[in-house]
């Protein structure tokens, strides 16, 4: 049974400021801020706080954990500075190692309240979890820029040949944070901002801590002026349109794999370039695909879902993560897709849409758009009648498409001066498909003019710049990524 899940907004301003940032990266279902745990609770009647944000998102976990110190100015900087690293840097760092031993031992004994009451809504175990650990250094910008002697959009120096126990006297400068061979992330609030304005899905800004790390491990990465400039690296480096950025040396084979010196100045140059622009344009024609994951994620967490509302929340979570778990050139594509389609239809019509997701090849998703008639049935009834029209719609679309191991519904009305309300269901589809499936198939599209072969169906791919690729010829690879050629696989299914 789905119950409102009452979170805290965090308790100090900077944390309500790293929860508020959390919630628009990774929504409120995946991002919960002052976490508990039943430490202590015997003792004291109240648990110990795990960490101020706890983001969820299938089996990849963050801890964040932020200090907001003030920089004692009126000390020597010389003494300022190891005593603010030491309060704002290592006390977080072993607080987030703590956490991350907790959670490996613990994962079911964490809770919304201090008290203890309310336990964590979202079920995971810790094998084969991998557990991101982040720093948040905050109220040290303004101090910094004045260190700098100019602006800056961060504030750390990073020199990662050098460690806490031989850290240079350098102020301003980290070196690589480590706690029992645990990679540990470091960054101040305006670090933390920039990385989820421009990574803004939990794929993108997981994906990008991941290569970070693996390329500050494996010292492929040595030295960079702020964390813009890694950013800006990273994201110039994507290996596709759909694809991740990259911080290894793609760029500089020729220099036998130097590592890298990542010099300031790196970012301002990335921000003028043409690659730059089409991931802002990307960013935009997205934002209907965030809205629907946040619609999702807000419905969820206040138990509104209406009709499903008996199931638990973790298997509305698995439905709304499908959607969420798409990077943002994916969402790009998918709510053009989506948009396209809907403006196409009259307001009494009844259609659909087929799209292989561009980041999972087994998941197809399928746009359906069911008219209600509002002058004959009431809209429950209605709701009823599409829901039956999902799982009809669902039968087919395994038969046509045998490979997909997961099918996602998105189903709503046509264009309609009424208002329309959404449907996202989501189906395991990993069996073979079987002969009495196909006969089963046919019968449901003859009868209720479901994917009917004669239509096309299957939205074509985009190219790696994010435009329609050219014709494909008959004997050519199906560009769905079947392996098939395109007449005996997608070509007979228009």
């Amino acid at each position: 049974m789905l119950k409102p899940v009452n979170k805290s907004p965090g308790t100090t301003n900077s944390e309500r400021q790293l929860a508020s940032l959390a919630q628009e990266a990774f929504f409120g279902l995946w991002s919960y801020p002052n976490i508990y745990t039943s430490e202590g609770l015997s003792k004291n009647k109240s648990g110990k706080e795990l960490a101020d944000v706890l983001v969820v998102f299938d089996n990849k976990v963050i801890l964040f954990s932020d200090k907001s110190i003030k920089f004692n100015e009126s000390k020597p900087i010389e003494v300022a500075w190891p005593r603010w690293y030491k309060t704002a840097v290592k006390k977080s760092a072993d607080q987030l190692m703590g956490a991350y031993k907790w959670l490996k031992e613990h994962p079911n004994e964490i809770y919304l309240d201090h008290k203890c009451e309310n336990p964590f809504p979202i079920k995971f175990t810790c094998e084969n979890v991998d557990i991101h650990l982040v720093v948040i250094a905050s109220n040290i910008a303004k101090s910094a820029d004045r260190y700098w002697q100019e602006p800056t959009l961060t504030s750390f120096f990073h020199n990662f040949l050098a460690d806490e126990n031989n850290m240079p006297d350098t102020p301003f400068s980290l070196g690589k944070t480590t706690r029992n061979e645990k990679f540990i992330h470091v960054m101040d609030e305006r670090g933390l901002g920039l990385l989820l304005d421009e990574l803004s899905t939990a794929s993108d800004f997981i994906d990008y801590l991941e290569a970070k790390e693996e390329a500050i491990l494996s010292k492929k990465l040595l030295v960079a002026a702020a964390e813009e400039e890694i950013l800006a690296y990273y994201l110039a480096n994507r290996s596709s349109f759909y694809g991740y950025g990259s911080i290894s040396d793609l760029n500089r084979q020729n220099l036998q794999d130097a590592p890298l010196l990542l010099a300031q100045g790196q970012w301002t140059e990335f921000k003028e370039t043409l690659a730059y622009q089409e991931l802002k344009e990307v960013r935009e024609t997205s934002e209907n695909w965030d809205y629907l994951i946040s619609l999702l994620s807000k419905h969820i967490l206040d138990a509104t879902v209406g009709a499903a509302s008996e199931l638990d929340i973790n298997i509305h979570e698995r439905a709304a993560r499908s959607l969420a778990s798409e990077n943002r050139n994916s969402r790009y594509t998918l709510a053009r897709v989506f948009k396209e389609k809907l403006d196409s239809l009259a307001v009494n019509e009844r259609s659909s849409r087929l799209i292989l997701s561009p980041c999972y090849p087994n998941r197809l998703y399928l746009f359906l758009f069911v008219p209600w008639s509002h002058t004959i049935e009431n809209y429950d009834s209605y709701r009823d009648k599409r829901r039956n029209f999902i799982g009809l719609y669902a039968q087919v679309a395994k038969t046509l498409y045998e490979t997909v191991e997961e099918i996602v519904v998105i189903a709503t009305e046509p264009p309609n001066p009424w208002g329309r309300s959404e449907d996202v269901i989501v189906f395991d589809t990993p069996g073979k498909v079987t002969t009495q499936d196909k006969e089963r198939a046919q019968e449901i599209m003859k009868q209720f003019s479901i994917l009917n072969t004669n239509k096309k169906t299957l939205h074509q791919p985009l190219s790696k710049n994010g435009r329609k690729t050219k014709k494909v010829g008959r004997n050519e690879k199906c560009p769905c990524g079947s392996g098939l050629k395109f007449k005996k696989c997608c070509l007979t299914k228009r």
